[in-house]
């Protein structure tokens, strides 16, 4: 929606997104859809992106999210991360909460690979997991 400072330009970047929940083959019925808003900011060591979300589920409720996402900038081809984020149903008091500590490791301009340890507490329940990823992009090339 804007270009910020993500894209070398002064002031925060926003981006929207949005997704439909259509009907599942041999589950759930009813279809829902969710509305994201990210404002993102970079400074020379930190980046921070501030996510605020609603959805409706596909039984109607409708479901709030807020996030924290910090990712530290270094010279390196590793770099350390921190996620917080709320989430619940609008007008419920059980809503769970989470924390995230990780890495991000760039192999290369299109590979990159993730890795951290979170944990979440919802009512009297805590968990903790161990998440791993990997994002890989493909170059646009452009005609002539």
């Amino acid at each position: 929606m804007r270009e910020g400072s993500l894209q070398d330009a002064p002031g925060p970047s926003l981006a929207f997104e949005f997704g439909a929940l259509l009907p599942t083959v041999h589950g759930e019925s009813g279809v829902g859809g969710s509305a994201l808003l990210v404002a993102s900011y970079r400074w020379s060591r930190i980046t921070a992106h501030f996510n605020s979300e609603v959805a409706l589920s596909r039984s109607g409720a409708v479901e709030l999210f807020g996030g924290l996402i910090l990712e530290g900038r270094t010279s390196t081809a590793l770099r350390p991360v921190m996620e917080l984020f709320i989430e619940g149903e609008a007008g419920d008091s059980q809503v769970v909460r989470s924390a995230l500590v990780g890495a991000i490791w760039d192999a290369k301009d299109t590979l990159s690979f993730d890795v951290g340890a979170r944990v979440a507490r919802f009512e009297q329940d805590t968990e903790f997991e161990v998440r791993a990823g990997l994002t890989w992009g493909l170059r646009a090339v452009a005609g002539q």
